[in-house]
């Protein structure tokens, strides 16, 4: 129970972290990739009031559309940073294995 709790604030904080940056670059070239993000923390954060079932589905595939989001954004700007992207990926693996275990 409190390893679900943990998971789904952390996941839940990052989301909403993705939320605020997608709103801060709104005006930039990309606004349908932000609209996305935005509407992906949303839904991430209004899961974690679901069931687990419900949170693991809507997080699993929210954070999927992030990291989606951010490769397309990136080659658009022509502002891929490998690091950053890998880093992102490693971090959204780490999420998704502890969203199944929960």
């Amino acid at each position: 129970m409190l390893f679900s709790i943990i998971v789904k604030v952390i996941v839940t904080l990052y989301a909403l972290l993705m939320v605020f940056a997608s709103i801060k670059e709104f005006n930039s070239k990309d606004r349908l990739g932000n609209t996305v993000n935005i509407i992906s923390g949303i839904a991430i954060f209004l899961s974690s009031f679901l069931e687990n079932e419900y949170f693991k589905i809507i997080s699993i595939i929210g954070l999927l559309v992030f990291i989606v989001t951010a490769i397309i954004n990136g080659l658009q700007n022509h502002a891929f940073h490998i690091k950053h992207h890998i880093a992102r990926f490693i971090i959204t693996i780490i999420f998704i294995i502890l969203i199944i275990y929960i």
